[in-house]
């Protein structure tokens, strides 16, 4: 499916319509207001709103997005109180497609830790290309006067680039803490891979800095027995995106988690569709809707859950860098 396309899937055999609306956070939002005087369930995977915990007027929603900004924000949230920090300091690394995960994600952050009483500092670099560490030197300059904690927001090569300029600035051996946001379970090309090897001179200093770094990630939902499957799937998916497309993937990038999520919600789908036909019930979405809502789906690409609204549940687990094998570790 591309990525502004709408795909509808009409099941007339049995009188339900689904509808998979592409990922324009406008366009999901209204199809979804249209959903229950339709009668007509909608699967998003590749946008999330807590609009959609509302089930009076959203009730026939499935939020399967890889990436809830509930969760992704919960998460960093529950981090930060788990050690009573209050003061906090939040940089936002704008110019690259995770730019606007950056700037919403960063500014959500900032309300929701003010409304919980903290202290809440935040600036916005817009770093051009290169390892020029300049950009950040004025966030840490007033980081140095106001915080120990430290949000940052961006792509992962940003990433790196700030943490090398703390380094340089002697804010990396303890004093301060420095909390990353990895939305993807895997690597993808939007938001990069966290890592301090990168091939270049900077490698030891960005290894001695990532040791202050806490990396906020998704638990990753292959099981063994679908990490097969998965690797088939993404193959397919990077050779059809070529051949349909004419877009290559970056050598060792892959396609996001939110594809996955479609893919398999959309097997979900089939899979209770199957199962009213042989039963001979008579489907509705409302009906189909509950049936995902508060359940748990293993599918061959991983495992799905959904809570009471029929949002996808993500966990997350907190990583440090260890130092023998260099990567990062629950």
């Amino acid at each position: 499916m591309g990525k502004h396309e709408r795909g509808t899937i009409f099941c007339k055999k049995i009188g339900v319509k689904a509808s998979v609306p592409g990922c324009a956070a406008a366009d999901t939002v209204s199809i979804s207001q249209l959903a229950m005087a339709w009668q007509h369930l909608v699967i998003i995977g590749f946008y999330s709103d807590p609009i959609f915990h509302n089930k009076a007027f959203y009730p026939t929603v499935i939020a399967a997005a890889a990436t809830s900004s509930r969760n992704s924000l919960g998460a960093v949230i529950s981090f930060i109180f788990q050690f009573k920090w209050r003061i906090v300091y939040i940089v936002a690394d704008v110019p690259r497609g995770s730019g606007t995960v950056a700037n919403s994600g960063s500014a959500s952050l900032a309300a929701a830790l003010h409304v919980r009483g903290c202290t809440v500092h935040s600036t916005t670099v817009n770093t051009s290309a290169g390892d020029s560490s300049s950009p950040f030197l004025s966030a840490l300059t007033q980081i140095r006067k106001s915080a120990r904690i430290v949000s940052f927001w961006g792509h992962a090569l940003s990433l790196r680039r700030f943490m090398v300029a703390a380094q340089r600035s002697n804010m990396t051996k303890g004093d301060y803490v420095y909390i990353y946001l990895d939305i993807s379970e895997y690597p993808t090309g939007v938001f990069g891979k966290v890592a301090w090897e990168n091939q270049d001179d900077y490698d030891n200093e960005a290894r001695s800095a990532y040791e202050s770094v806490f990396v906020v990630a998704p638990t990753p939902s292959v099981t063994p027995s679908s990490e097969k499957a998965r690797e088939i799937l993404f193959r397919r998916l990077i050779e059809g995106s070529k051949l349909h497309y004419n877009y290559s993937y970056a050598t060792g990038f892959l396609p996001g988690p939110n594809v996955l999520s479609t893919y398999s919600t959309l097997k979900i789908l089939g899979e209770m569709l199957a199962e009213i036909l042989r039963t001979h019930q008579i489907p509705d979405a409302g009906r189909l809707a509950r049936r995902m809502m508060n359940h748990s789906f293993d599918t061959n690409v991983g495992t799905l859950e959904f809570d009471a609204a029929g949002e996808r549940i993500v966990r997350f687990d907190v990583k440090q860098l260890d130092w023998n094998s260099g990567t990062f570790q629950v």
